[in-house]
């Protein structure tokens, strides 16, 4: 193993604290690792002079059926993406992968590369957990160790690299920007290789299925509101914000429960991974992170309306704006302060500040460097701020890749400070003193007179810092991932990202549990709250995926055949050489045919339905099939194509009379 000191002392600042130019050339920038035996005698910039060192076989594999080596997909182009989930930087690339895979997906192979940086984040259950948050449908590799990071000669997150069908190295860069160059670099090298006859376009790596079939997906964070006695709730993966009683009846649903960016009712409007919220007045603020926007629900008119964010990540640094023209980057929280809206810009490492009657929007702390440095607001540095909470003088700032508390100025002469924090690469769990105590990747935090809380996110605990006497300590969770309720001192969290006080009464967004925790310091425990969504909420998605659930059929019992038929929009029609796939869970696990026996048989055009065949030969008297279906669907003048993921609710009953024949339609949008 490569030890912390090693690798982090090698490569400094690793996650990349702004948007680096790509280097979109196809030479590889280092050393040799190895060279192959048959290198081209005439190189060209497609071939590369670097052979792609092969994978270790003793690393766990995720979002796939089986391990993968760069031998057995020698015909496909393979982009290696280096990441670790706790960086913004990373999650601003996952869009442009998404982008990549969909235009390229016959030729395109992609491979995520998880080299941790957080000792949380070697699990391999909590690479999972990242992997469903961000709807990765391509695999992932746990290299814990770093062993292929240190093949490949990487050195900083995130990093792709481009490997050609001859399984030489043909592109390596650093930073965020992913899809222009790799999309250069692929519509030159395509026609080459296909020229060749090197080029094997019915390669096919199946990913597994994502479903988490819950009440809430990743609830982020969670605010309370006391006039009204009601909790605000980041229904983060669904993509709304529930208001909800404090016994978990859900009052309002705010959002379409698609992912978007429009304005209108609760019911139109869409929202895209929200995290953080304010209550002010009638009005409640929303850090709609994947948006790169603040938002504003109205509770009295019942919309929802833009206060300032295109709708797209800025490419630039501290530039100011107004509404709907300024550009922002990945808001994770906001506070409200003496009449303006303090905003965690996570994706710049800043704090900015907004004033909400003239939309007015600016960089308030931090210089946009990555890191740990007090002083004056503008020369200070922070490192990806997640979580606030103020006492109406200061704003305290959840610094997650110092896996700190910071504390930023409001009035008088303002600077930026640390309570805990020692820098990028130092975390762990340490209570006591301040000033020698250690968190591990704190993303949430909450306020009263008495005390200040923490969602210490990556130890699974929540803490509580007495800021008079200088001092954090636990006061729930074991520091392993779980989901136990009990005594607080024996209760589990699984990375908690978000807590509030109601009451007296602290309640936590429990983000990889998909549910909210109640924790009573005077009882000392931790109870499950259930949630009560009406059944008049509009239909919500799951990691992505549209949710449909269809009418319920009469079957007979004995084998069943499925025929599956499709609208599409417009000038749309499915590709049927991509790896469109179809995958069973419920109650009727097994199946006659998988994605490779029915591929042959998949449309080229909307009105060639596609068969699916069930083969028990007895069904359990009623039950539900849940399919999900990963489906891509190509213009017909372009050839743009789009990724469409949809899980299908069918409901049974079987009755002598029934029949073997189903037929559904789905609609894809």
């Amino acid at each position: 193993m490569i030890s912390r000191t090693l690798v982090f002392g090698m490569i400094g600042l690793i996650c990349i604290a702004t948007v680096m130019p790509v280097n979109a050339g196809l030479g590889y920038d280092r050393p040799p690792i190895t060279r192959g035996s048959n290198r081209p005698s005439i190189p060209t910039p497609f071939e590369g002079l670097v052979r792609a060192p092969e994978f270790p076989t003793d690393l766990d594999w995720l979002n796939t059926a089986s391990p993968l080596r760069i031998a057995d997909l020698k015909g496909k182009f393979v982009l290696l993406d280096f990441w670790t989930y706790c960086c913004i930087n990373c999650m601003h690339v996952l869009p442009e992968l998404k982008r990549l895979e969909a235009k390229y997906p016959n030729e395109l192979v992609i491979i995520g590369v998880h080299s941790a940086k957080f000792s949380n984040e070697k699990e391999s259950s909590a690479i999972q957990n990242a992997v469903r948050r961000y709807q990765i449908d391509h695999p992932v590799i746990n290299d814990k160790s770093f062993k292929i990071w240190s093949s490949y000669g990487v050195n900083a997150w995130p990093t792709t690299i481009l490997i050609n069908p001859n399984g030489f190295i043909i592109s390596k860069a650093s930073g965020e920007r992913v899809f222009e160059p790799i999309d250069k670099a692929l519509a030159a090298a395509i026609p080459y290789f296909a020229d060749k006859g090197q080029l094997k376009r019915q390669v096919v790596v199946k990913t597994m299925a994502n479903v988490t079939a819950s009440a809430l997906s990743f609830p982020g964070k969670i605010a309370a509101d006391p006039t009204r006695h009601r909790l605000i709730v980041s229904d983060t993966n669904h993509h709304r914000i529930l208001i909800m009683t404090p016994t978990g009846r859900v009052v309002s649903v705010i959002g379409s429960g698609h992912r978007g960016f429009e304005d209108g009712s609760f019911t139109t409007a869409s929202f895209a991974h929200p995290q953080g919220t304010v209550v002010v007045g009638t009005k409640i603020y929303v850090a709609d992170t994947e948006n790169h926007a603040i938002r504003v629900i109205d509770i009295t008119q019942k919309t929802v309306t833009t206060l300032a964010g295109t709708g797209t990540q800025a490419l630039s640094f501290n530039v100011p704006g107004s509404g709907k023209t300024v550009s922002l980057n990945s808001p994770w929280d906001i506070a409200f302060v003496k009449g303006s809206l303090y905003v965690a810009m996570a994706g710049s490492h800043q704090i900015w500040v907004i004033d909400p009657q003239t939309q007015a929007a600016r960089p308030y702390a931090g210089s946009g460097r990555e890191g740990l440095q007090d002083g004056p607001l503008t020369t200070a540095m922070l490192a990806q701020p997640s979580g606030l909470a103020t006492d109406g003088k200061e704003v305290f700032v959840a610094d997650s890749e110092i896996s700190g508390i910071r504390k930023v100025g409001v009035s008088g002469v303002p600077f930026v400070e640390t309570i805990i924090g020692h820098g990028l690469y130092d975390f762990g769990d340490k209570d006591g003193p301040v000033a020698a105590a250690q968190l591990q990747h704190a993303l949430g935090l909450a306020m009263t007179p008495r005390a200040l809380y923490v969602a210490d996110s990556y130890n699974h605990k929540i803490k509580e810092i007495t800021l008079d006497k200088g001092r954090i300590k636990t006061i729930a969770g074991t520091g392993k991932s779980g989901f136990v309720d009990g005594k607080s001192t024996q209760a589990q969290f699984d990375e908690p990202g978000g807590l509030c006080v109601l009451d007296g009464i602290i309640y936590i967004a429990d983000t990889n549990n998909h549910a909210i925790r109640r924790l009573n310091q005077t009882k000392g425990t931790v109870d499950s709250i259930e949630i009560k969504i009406p059944s008049s909420a509009p239909a919500r998605t799951i990691d992505g995926a549209t949710v449909l659930q269809l009418p319920q059929q009469t079957i007979s019992d004995g084998p069943i055949y499925l025929t599956f038929g499709f609208t599409l929009p417009n000038g749309f029609h499915l590709n049927a050489s991509a790896p469109n796939v179809i995958q069973l869970s419920g109650d009727t696990p097994t199946i006659v045919a998988d994605s490779g026996k029915i591929a042959d048989h998949w449309p080229s055009v909307r009105i060639s339905p596609a068969h699916y065949i069930l083969v028990n030969d007895t069904q359990p008297v009623s039950g539900e099939w849940v399919f999900e279906l990963t489906l891509y669907t190509c213009t017909e003048d372009k050839g743009t194509c789009n990724l469409s993921r949809v899980i299908v609710h069918i409901p049974y009953q079987v009755t002598p009379t029934g029949s073997r024949t189903v037929k559904v339609t789905i609609p894809i949008k």
